[in-house]
């Protein structure tokens, strides 16, 4: 197998590794970690491809004549920022309509954050 490994799992196999490794110095099991200060490849950046002004427009244009709910989910998904993931794991406890706020708790940091309901 001539594979070549990208940078990230190189980088994902080596701090796995300097784990291990750094444990078994801490239980006794060896007196030094093989690991110095390695120098590692750079994590490589991919470019993000996002969709311009226009075709956002016939995006949430469409979905608005087709499929009004689909249209909503599409609108606070651009308008808040937030993940798929975390809107599918909102609950309706976390919707606060007295006060008019989301809480909603983001997968990628753990933190909470409130979005505000607008009165329109």
């Amino acid at each position: 197998m001539d594979r070549k490994l990208s940078n990230a799992s190189v980088r994902s196999y080596h701090d796995h590794l300097k784990v291990l490794f750094l444990f078994l110095v801490k239980h006794n099991h060896l007196e030094k970690c093989p690991f110095g200060t390695d120098i590692l490849p750079r994590k490589s950046k991919k470019a993000i491809i996002a969709f311009g002004k226009e075709m956002l427009d016939d995006i949430l244009s469409a979905a608005k004549i087709t499929d009004e709910m689909f249209f909503n989910i599409l609108s606070l998904l651009l308008l808040t920022g937030i993940r798929p993931k975390d809107l599918l794991r909102l609950k309706a406890g976390d919707i606060n309509f007295r006060e008019r706020k989301i809480f909603l708790r983001m997968s990628k940091t753990d933190k909470e954050i409130v979005i505000p309901i607008s009165h329109s």
